[in-house]
């Protein structure tokens, strides 16, 4: 009777220990389960920022085509001015040239 006893104590120990171990075990599975789904909401959350970070690129760079166009149109008007300056300082330095002939003729004519 000793033995069955001994035996019976034996196995309620074990049991008690498969129990304790199986306890851990829920707790550890609990815990791991609570990290998944912290782990789920965040890689949500980063989803979320990411798609939000898409919109403002998408935003800036139509911003940033227009800026160019716009710095474009400027820069042929600009260029437009240049041109124009161009021709009216040639057209000045002719007329300047075609003063001193006259000048000139009228000072031959003179004489």
């Amino acid at each position: 009777m000793n033995t069955r006893t001994a035996k019976t104590r034996q196995m309620e120990n074990q049991l008690q220990l498969a129990l304790q171990e199986l306890k851990a075990s829920r707790e550890q599975c609990e815990l791991l389960h609570k990290e998944r789904d912290d782990n789920e909401r965040e890689i949500v959350s980063i989803i979320a920022k990411n798609t939000q970070l898409k919109c403002d690129m998408v935003k800036l760079h139509t911003e940033y085509t227009s800026v160019i166009k716009e710095r474009d149109q400027l820069q042929g008007t600009v260029n437009e001015f240049d041109q124009c300056s161009k021709e009216y300082e040639e057209a000045l330095r002719l007329i300047a040239g075609m003063e001193k002939i006259m000048i000139f003729l009228i000072l031959i004519k003179s004489c």
